[in-house]
């Protein structure tokens, strides 16, 4: 199995870091800036670590690997490169093994290229409702989310992205906004995942509105409103909008009824176009296909 690593460490002072294998050979590896807003977060003020020492780490099957990092005073041939941030004001285009993701002029995410040249428009986008306050009915909060509206407002907008790549090494971008939310998109070279990774908060409260953030992923897919969630991480379950399997259903909250908890995954399919479309989470997530 082989997995990217990520180790927060601190630079200043200059502090050089090497990564040996188990063999006890360097591994390359790579110094990437911590983003802002997990820079700035205030649980993190008895932290020092500015940047993150990002290698490639491999075990065996149901086996052990053991990876060492060195710090030094002075650099070697082996020390993690820096990779710089770089503003993106034109196209920018990352491959993955086996498609391409492209970014449009300001950094946001616009489309992914297939292998066999087939382009699937896809975006990711901040946006909230604002939650029913009603405490004689029930009011959105914890364990509970009921919209007031059926309508979404913007969570923020994209004002900066920065390109952080090497060659046969990281490839991501960093997206501001200019709100409480910030995004890191990350592409491998070697997979065909695409990781988002992203950060939200504080919310503001002091309009005494409620805010229930999604993270909405829009594709061009139809799937004729069928799609697929984990039941407790095990078989995937059919899933239809608007309806329930075993009973007539009575829709009373359109929003928050076609939102499913899943611990790691939500598929659609577009049959007419023979693809598929998977959200793999790190951790259990309540997730809604429309």
């Amino acid at each position: 199995m082989n997995k990217v690593l990520r180790l927060p460490v601190a630079t200043s002072g200059g502090k050089f870091y090497e990564v040996l294998g188990p063999e006890g050979k360097p591994v390359p590896s790579e110094l990437v800036a911590i983003p802002e807003a997990v820079r700035n977060l205030p649980e993190r003020k008895h932290s020092t670590a500015t940047e993150e020492l990002v290698f490639q780490a491999s075990a065996p099957a149901l086996g052990l690997a053991t990876y060492f990092v060195q710090v030094a005073s002075t650099r070697s041939a082996n020390s993690a490169a820096e990779v710089k941030g770089v503003k993106i004001s034109v196209e920018t285009k990352l491959k993955a093994a086996n498609f391409e993701v492209v970014f449009d002029a300001s950094g946001a995410l616009s489309k992914v290229v297939l292998k066999s040249g087939q382009s699937v428009p896809l975006s990711s986008n901040f946006r909230f409702y604002k939650g029913a306050a009603d405490e004689k009915v029930r009011a959105s909060g914890a364990y509970v989310f009921r919209p007031l509206t059926q309508e979404t407002f913007s969570a923020g907008k994209l004002v900066e992205s920065s390109l952080f790549t090497k060659e046969g090494g990281v490839h991501e971008v960093h997206q501001k906004y200019d709100s409480y939310v910030e995004q890191v998109v990350r592409v491998s070279p070697t997979s065909d995942q695409l990781e988002f990774e992203y950060i939200v908060g504080p919310i503001p409260v002091g309009d005494h509105v409620g805010k229930e953030v999604v993270l909405q992923y829009s594709a061009d897919l139809k799937n004729g409103g069928v799609f697929y969630t984990d039941a407790n991480g095990r078989q995937m379950v059919k899933r239809q909008w608007n309806a329930r399997r075993h009973l007539k259903l009575n829709v009373t909250e359109p929003i928050s009824g076609n939102y499913y908890p899943i611990n790691s995954r939500i598929m659609l399919k577009d049959e007419a176009k023979k693809l598929v479309m998977t959200v793999l989470t790190d951790r259990s997530q309540v997730t809604q296909e429309f």
